[in-house]
């Protein structure tokens, strides 16, 4: 049986320059260039929020739109849109860690699965991946590409649970109609965050305060949040970016 004397001496017979030389270029890794964005999906969210209201809980939606929050201001990114249990964040102007996609992977899931585990009160995780896009356009198509499907998401849900179109699904458009037609849902759940989601983005607000230094009141600008239903609001700010 191996004694700690000789265990320890095990250890000190290694040589971690050489084995760092031989190990650092099998580790998987690859950098992106900003504007990109992260995707975070949560994992095995239906069970693990059993007892929560379905298919969209208000409780749910603001703890994710508070890590959001959490996230996109460490970084000072442009913004997010949540919708259900997924958060996109548009990385822009400048991606962190020198755009190293391992570290920003799980950092940023990191932080978005502890801060709504610890407001939820439940143990959730989330997978996260790197979607590059190729010009403002592109960023663009994919939000409303992702609002299209929490859209059918959110109407498929509301259809599974009453039975609805079991063998054959017509159209998100003719289900909406039906739906709405049989007072199913109403036009206001249509135009609310349940359907649509949100967009965190940032506004500037003056602020007057007295300098310290002089006594004399001072207007500042001051960053702050602005949460809006839908993806257009974070559309506007990607627009206005300058490539």
């Amino acid at each position: 049986m191996a004694t700690s004397n000789s265990l320890l001496g095990e250890l000190l017979r290694v040589n971690p320059a050489v084995l760092e030389e031989k190990y650092r270029p099998r580790e998987l890794s690859s950098r992106v260039l900003a504007p990109f964005i992260v995707r975070l999906d949560g994992v095995g969210f239906g069970k693990a929020l059993h007892g929560f209201n379905e298919p969209r809980d208000i409780r749910v939606h603001s703890a994710l739109l508070s890590a959001t929050y959490t996230l996109i201001s460490r970084y000072s990114f442009l913004g997010a849109y949540v919708v259900s249990d997924e958060v996109n964040v548009v990385v822009y102007p400048q991606a962190p860690y020198n755009g190293r996609t391992e570290k920003i992977l799980s950092i940023f899931s990191s932080i978005l699965s502890s801060k709504t585990s610890t407001i939820l009160k439940r143990t959730l995780f989330f997978d996260a991946r790197i979607i590059v896009v190729h010009s403002i356009k592109d960023i663009v198509k994919y939000l409303l590409f992702r609002a299209r499907v929490g859209l059918g998401n959110y109407i498929g849900s509301i259809a599974r649970r009453r039975n609805l179109w079991v063998k054959q699904r017509p159209s998100l458009r003719e289900q909406v109609s039906f739906l709405v037609e049989n007072n199913i849902i109403s036009p206001l759940d249509l135009a609310s965050w349940k359907a649509l989601g949100s967009s965190i983005t940032w506004s500037e607000k003056k602020i007057a305060r007295r300098d310290p230094r002089t006594s004399r009141e001072v207007v500042v600008k001051r960053r702050v949040p602005v949460v809006a239903v839908g993806p257009w609001k974070l559309i506007e700010a990607v627009n206005n970016i300058k490539l």
